[in-house]
């Protein structure tokens, strides 16, 4: 079985998503600026399947991401290997804010507990999610709401943070870990916000 350590995804990492509108490309960055992973998006995508690769060439496919249940706020989505054998699965959660529901993630190890991701103030979200969109005030926008979300383990610690970086044009995401985490769980982590942040993200705010 394929295991998130082979997908070398490690902490801290960034997630740049470029272009507006229904269609976009968010790959996940290191700090030295290589690009590990890419996914393409749109939110009129009627196969319900997002692909992972790991460079912009796209030579090599990291892991597929295949929707399920309802539409926009309420989905789930399950992480596959190129093979097909699972490696998780991301499922929304009903929010007090519509734009933008918590998420819970969980890797196919049955013995491994849950992650979820959530904003640490909804109004800032909120702020930063509408105002933010318009292309002249995203920066300034992004750099006064302070957007933060955190990712608690099922044991209610929190493992990391991903802050929301100004950005004149898409989005920008920094992720850190703030407690030890194996290299499984940072691969799945980074895929985890990939998915929550921003294909769930684009469905949402495009549907």
């Amino acid at each position: 079985m394929p295991t998130h350590a082979a997908l070398a995804l490690s902490l801290p990492i960034e997630m740049r998503v470029a272009g507006l509108g229904v269609s976009s490309v968010a790959r996940l960055v290191r700090p030295d600026g290589c690009v590990v992973a890419r996914a393409g998006m749109n939110v009129f995508d009627t196969e319900g399947e997002a692909l992972i690769h790991a460079d912009d060439a796209r030579s090599r496919l990291l892991a597929r991401v295949v929707q399920g249940g309802s539409f926009n706020f309420r989905s789930s989505y399950t992480l596959r290997a190129p093979d097909g054998a699972p490696l998780g699965e991301v499922a929304s959660e009903p929010g007090p804010a519509f734009w933008r529901t918590a998420m819970t993630a969980r890797m196919a190890d049955a013995h491994a507990a849950p992650f979820r991701i959530r904003a640490t103030s909804a109004v800032a979200e909120g702020i930063s999610d509408f105002l933010g969109k318009l292309p002249l005030l995203g920066a300034a926008v992004d750099a006064v709401a302070k957007v933060r979300y955190e990712v608690v383990r099922g044991d209610a610690a929190c493992v990391a943070v991903i802050d929301r970086m100004p950005s004149a044009i898409g989005e920008c995401y920094s992720m850190r870990r703030t407690s030890r985490l194996t290299p499984e769980e940072q691969s799945f982590c980074a895929l985890f916000m990939l998915v929550a942040l921003a294909l769930d993200g684009a469905r949402s705010r495009g549907g």
